[in-house]
């Protein structure tokens, strides 16, 4: 008889530790599933942010944001012409020499 009531509070208390584990294991997904919508959240937040400010720059008169525009309609013009010569580069120095200034 003292076997099967040993063996019965065995398997009870195997039980209660499986639920207890259980249990964590499930606390532990659901902190994970919180952090990583917050991350990206907070993601997404720093995206439109960091877009904002890169409107700011192109509409306001501050030397990067003049050099972005700058640079933005260079990468228009060589999408434009696709040119390259035969080197593979857009301009090279062989097909397109240098303009020399007159003295």
């Amino acid at each position: 008889m003292q076997l099967t009531k040993a063996s019965s509070t065995e398997t009870d208390r195997k039980d209660k530790l499986s639920e207890k584990k259980r249990a964590e294991r499930a606390k532990h997904e659901l902190h994970k599933a919180e952090l990583q919508r917050h991350k990206s959240e907070k993601g997404e937040e720093t995206s439109k942010l960091k877009q904002a400010l890169r409107q700011l720059r192109t509409f306001g008169h501050s030397k990067r944001g003049e050099r972005e525009a700058r640079e933005a309609a260079k990468r228009e013009k060589h999408a434009e012409t696709g040119s390259e010569c035969e080197h593979g580069v857009w301009r090279c120095r062989i097909c397109d020499p240098p303009q020399r200034t007159k003295r």
